[in-house]
Order: C-alpha cells, then structure tokens, then sequence
C-alpha cells in the first residue's frame, strides 16, 4: 500500500509537535521520537510551527498569514497554479511547517556522526538538512531490499548521502554513484568519503547531469535522488552568480529530465523542488508516472535568488508557473518540497 506523510525530522529534544492526525502516514510520534513501521527511526522532534490550510490553531499564530492570504488573487496570482500546489500536499496529506535557518547549523548537521565533514561555498544549512532527511525516508522506509545501487545526481559534497548512511548503517551493501559538475565539489565530496571511511562504497563522478542522465539505464529497483537548480532564472540573467540555482525559465529544467527518465517499474526517486517550479507542470509528471510516497514541506522567505529575480517571479506567477504567498506586511514566502516517488507500473 502506498502511504503519505509531511512531518519534519527533528533535531533537539526540547522541541514540541502540535497533535495532528496521523493516519495513513509512514511514520509514527512516539516518546518524541520518529518511529517509522520498522522502528528505524531515532531522531528527536525539531521545534516546528504547522501552518495549516485547514485552520489547525497553532501557537504562533502570525506564521500562517503567508499561506492562508495567499489565496487572495486580486494581486494577479493564478488560482489554478496554487489550487494545484495545494491540492497536491492536500491529497498526499502534507502539511507545511517552518524550520528556522540559523538553528540548522554544520555542527547540527554532523552531530553524532563520529567524523568532521566539509561544506561547499553554495550551501544551505536547511536545504542540506532537509534533502538528506528526504534520503533517510527512503532508507528507513522504502529501500527495496534487492537494491545496489544509489544514484545521488548534483550531489555536491555529498554531506546529505554521507550522513544518512552513517545513521542508517544496516544499507552496508549499498552503492552510492555521487555525480556532480562542479570540480570542487567533486574534490570535496572524495575527501568527505574519505573522512567518512566509505571509499568502498561510492562511485564519484563528474559529469553534467542532463548528459549523465541521457547515458545510464536505471535498473529494476534502483534509487534515483536529487537536489537540482530549480529556481525559474530568466533568461535575460547571464551572471554565474544565478549557475547554482538555475532550473531555467520555469524551474524544471533538470526536474523534467528526471521524472522522464526511462526506469522500471518499482524504481525510486527522491527529488527536492519548489512551489516556484512550475507546479502545475510538475505535479502532472509526478502523478502521471509516480505513485506518491512521502511528501514534505517546509516555508521559506525569499531570499537572495529570489528577491534578486521578484519581478521575474511575479510574472511567472501571473502566468501560472510559480506559486509564492504574500503576507499583509509585504514579506514574500515560497514552499520546499521533498518528495519520494515510487515509479509505477506501465
């Protein structure tokens, strides 16, 4: 049975979780634990806010004005592209919740991993955190047991795939090809793998992804996951300031590339993306193709892309490419997503 859950891995032990209804979800609250079916999950609840589209009170109250006054589109937002976004976490039973920047930090990141890891300049502490809980679901709770191989594509300095297979040490046999472009990320990552002591378990590469993509098979059972650019950049924006997160003009450049990728049935693939990534696109890709297993979500404000590249985004929203929500103050918020595919049959 295909089951759905959005419920942030935590960090710190002081932390509260609001009670929300859990049915239907891979994981379970237990002693402020995550406790999924096989009871392999073992971290402590992070604080969180939930901001609900469906009036759950939450303490902090003010949180929610972002998602729940985006739905006034007298400012020219599309309905359709958010009634999609919206209807897609509603039907997969995800809820959004914040997670505060500054308390994700590199020694949060490493805690407990028993060896020191090294960051490349682009990172985002929460990015990193989130994408590499993303790989831990699919360790702890959807890994075929028949699979080898691990294919981690922009996979930078592969601190998320290091670090949940340092917490999940029973996938011993597990292969992980880390492919990236970046030279220096591939230096890092050989150096983490090092530190890590995996060096027999990882197949470093470095190749663009399209043209990665374009060459391997996928094989029954294998896992797919990435982290890609997926910002909508215009074209117009030369710089290589914008390289790291330019997913083209709606976002879904190399997402679109991933979730056409020929594989067999059963096949599982893990992607990070945006409500600015053209939702209405990628929801109909994912739910063509895909069964949904795990979706989460978290908000963000704008930050240096997206405010550098606003006005580019309020026409992609007045479009119906982009969806980001605006509070009555003016500050302007999007929505992460992490979500773990399981490919279907046909």
């Amino acid at each position: 049975m295909i089951t759905t859950g959005c419920y942030l891995t935590p960090l710190f032990t002081d932390a509260h979780i609001l009670d929300l209804p859990m049915e239907d979800t891979l994981s379970d609250c237990n002693d402020g634990h995550f406790q999924d079916d096989r009871s392999l999950w073992k971290a402590p609840f992070i604080q969180c806010s939930i901001l609900s589209r469906r009036g759950i009170s939450v303490d902090d109250s003010s949180n929610t004005s972002g998602i729940e006054n985006g739905g006034d589109n007298g400012d020219g937002s599309s309905v359709d592209a958010q009634k999609v976004f919206e209807n897609f976490l509603e039907r997969h039973k995800c809820e959004i919740m914040s997670i505060s920047q500054e308390e994700v930090t590199p020694e949060v990141l490493l805690e407990g991993l028993g060896c020191s890891l090294e960051f490349t300049k682009f990172v985002a502490m929460h990015d990193t955190l989130m994408y590499s809980q993303m790989i831990e679901v699919i360790l702890t709770c959807n890994l075929p047991s028949s699979s080898a191989r691990f294919i981690d594509l922009c996979a930078g300095s592969s601190v998320p795939t290091i670090r949940a297979l340092l917490r999940n040490p029973a996938y011993k046999d597990l292969t992980v090809v880390s492919v990236d472009v970046d030279a220096d990320a591939i230096t890092i990552s050989r150096r983490n793998v090092a530190l890590a002591g995996l060096q027999s378990r990882f197949i470093i590469m470095q190749s663009d992804m399209l043209a990665y993509l374009d060459n391997v098979s996928i094989g029954e059972n294998e896992i797919l996951v990435s982290n890609p650019p997926y910002m909508p950049i215009p074209a117009t924006a030369k710089s290589d300031f914008f390289l790291p997160v330019d997913g083209g003009a709606d976002g879904t450049k190399y997402l679109e590339q991933i979730l056409t990728k020929d594989m067999p049935a059963g096949s599982i693939v893990g992607i990070r993306w945006c409500s600015l990534t053209n939702p209405v696109r990628l929801v109909k890709l994912i739910e063509d193709r895909f069964d949904v297993v795990d979706v989460r979500a978290h908000r963000a404000p704008f930050g240096t892309y997206a405010k550098m590249t606003q006005e580019y985004l309020q026409k992609q929203r007045e479009a119906g490419k982009s969806v980001f929500y605006q509070d009555a103050a003016g500050n302007k918020n999007f929505v992460f997503m992490s979500t773990v595919l399981r490919r279907k049959e046909g």
